[in-house]
């Protein structure tokens, strides 16, 4: 299948966003040397879908313009992918399966949303990759709960700092960060009745984030007060680490009351240096923390997209065989309508017209054992010897 991705994730927020930056003036618009393409991007992942002629010389171009100028992070964690592992590793992250939270739902959404993004630009083959994967996602969700369960970074890390520090509902919070992470965390942090909530923005986009999300925006200026008063701090900043002072005197009053402020950070690669009085929760944490309850539910959703990958891939191998179905179709028809047109020179229309719907009903039964052989050899990767029977048969030659 003519198909390649290129994927990074599960890097520093700062290699992410250069990369991200730089990946999409490559692959947007769509490069000459590619029939289509969709993006795929995330708070934590850069990917994207190409439809090829040629997958190998493809993959190792997309692989050399991607890497350039890149940091060796970076280079050392994209992965390219051709034919098989595009199906597998696309079907593994709409189903939640390839996240930091194995399980994650809204990652299923950000598919969807990816491939409505690119309709203009994605070809048949990527459509139906993706639309196969967004199937898959729901029929492990359903048959196994695995993604059904609302699983996020967010929501578990919060589980862990509630088993520790004790429940969050109803404490002061301080959100560190307004970018495309920011909306799911807030959403979270309501929905366990955390409050009251403020935001920072070392970007200036407090105030607007602050307006849609229905929360406090605070400034350079306040940050100290919002700080002092905070139970709980959320760091989802993106921009790299935080100066260690933003947080310092927090950390020092939360050490002299014998206590520690939980923080949440969020951040690849994190944002919150760890110091005296601070009890930083990071993802390689919340990572490492078993996501659900019954490992059996991954293995048997792992089984399910073995299961989706081979059914795709077969399903794609299958229209391979149309190029031979129509010639031979063709063929014959070609020669039922010369028998129609001498049938209607020589008979009446009545006796015409019989000649014609018999012809055509022989022509049917004939073409179905073909037509039914050609998928069964494309499908199982023996078209090739098919065609080769249509060429001693018909004397038709069927380029593959």
């Amino acid at each position: 299948m003519p198909l390649i991705a290129a994927t990074l994730s599960r890097v520093p927020s700062e290699d992410l966003a250069y990369f991200t930056e730089h990946a999409r003036a490559v692959v947007r618009p769509t490069p000459s040397w590619a029939c289509g393409a969709i993006v795929l991007e995330t708070c934590q992942r850069f990917e994207v879908y190409l439809d090829v002629a040629e997958p190998r010389p493809a993959a190792a171009r997309l692989r050399r313009l991607l890497r350039s100028g890149q940091s060796a992070v970076a280079c050392e964690r994209l992965g390219v992918r051709t034919g098989r592992g595009v199906v597998q590793h696309l079907f593994a992250v709409a189903a939640g399966l390839d996240s930091i939270v194995v399980g994650e739902s809204e990652v299923t959404g950000q598919v969807r949303h990816a491939l409505r993004a690119a309709e203009a630009q994605a070809t048949g083959p990527l459509h139906r990759l993706f639309a196969a994967a967004l199937r898959a996602a729901k029929e492990v969700s359903s048959a196994t709960g695995v993604g059904a369960v609302g699983r996020s970074a967010a929501g578990v890390g919060l589980d862990l700092i509630e088993l520790t520090h004790g429940s969050v509902q109803g404490r002061r919070v301080v959100l560190l960060g307004t970018g495309s992470q920011a909306r799911l965390i807030a959403a979270e942090l309501t929905k366990r009745g955390c409050g009251p909530l403020s935001v920072y923005s070392s970007a200036g986009r407090a105030q607007e984030f602050a307006v849609r999300h229905n929360v406090t925006a605070v400034g350079r200026q306040d940050l100290p007060d919002a700080l002092g008063s905070a139970e709980l701090v959320v760091a989802c900043s993106g921009t790299g680490r935080l100066d260690p002072t933003v947080l310092a005197a927090r950390a020092a009053q939360a050490q002299t009351a014998g206590g520690f402020l939980p923080v949440l950070d969020l951040a690849l690669g994190g944002d919150v240096e760890r110091q005296p009085g601070l009890a930083v929760l990071g993802l390689d944490q919340i990572a490492a923390h078993p996501p659900i309850a019954d490992s059996e539910q991954v293995a048997a959703a792992r089984r399910l997209l073995a299961s989706a990958v081979s059914n795709h891939l077969a399903s794609e191998q299958a229209r391979t065989a149309a190029p031979a179905v129509t010639a031979v179709r063709g063929h014959v028809e070609d020669i039922v309508a010369r028998e129609v047109a001498a049938a209607e020179r020589r008979y009446t229309p009545e006796v015409a017209a019989a000649v014609r719907d018999s012809l055509h009903r022989v022509t049917g039964s004939l073409l179905h054992v073909p037509s039914q052989r050609a998928t069964i050899h494309a499908r199982s990767g023996h078209l090739d010897d098919y065609l080769a029977g249509v060429l001693t048969v018909f004397g038709i030659e069927v380029l593959a």
